[in-house]
């Protein structure tokens, strides 16, 4: 046993966590966080191509995410389910410019107006 293995394990000793826990830690934060992180990344783009299709103002999917860090309760991104605020934006920047979606789609109340003139 290599003297890091022997530290490391007298670390988790001393923790209280034995090598079971040990391992279930290391596939939760090499794997199944990483993996969360990508599904969300997809969720995001599946929602703006979803806003933009439907007509709606795709930029404010942005301007939301933009409002999160607002909200408090932010964890280290190695140990969140979510990647950072800060990458969603980014992601959903680079896609808005390749959606097809007019710059004003969904805020011009005119064009709106004139859409739900029949429902009347």
């Amino acid at each position: 046993m290599s003297s890091n293995t022997a530290l490391a394990q007298g670390l988790l000793s001393a923790a209280g966590l034995d090598t079971k826990t040990w391992v279930q830690l290391a596939v939760n934060l090499a794997y199944n966080l990483p993996n969360s992180r990508k599904d969300e990344l997809e969720a995001d783009r599946l929602g703006l191509n979803n806003l933009a299709e439907a007509g709606y103002a795709a930029k404010a999917m942005i301007s939301l995410m933009g409002k999160l860090p607002q909200q408090g309760g932010s964890t280290p991104t190695i140990l969140s389910t979510h990647p950072a605020t800060s990458d969603r934006i980014l992601a959903l920047q680079k896609q808005l410019n390749s959606v097809n979606n007019k710059q004003n789609q969904g805020l011009d109340e005119d064009y709106y107006q004139l859409q739900i003139r029949s429902l009347r």
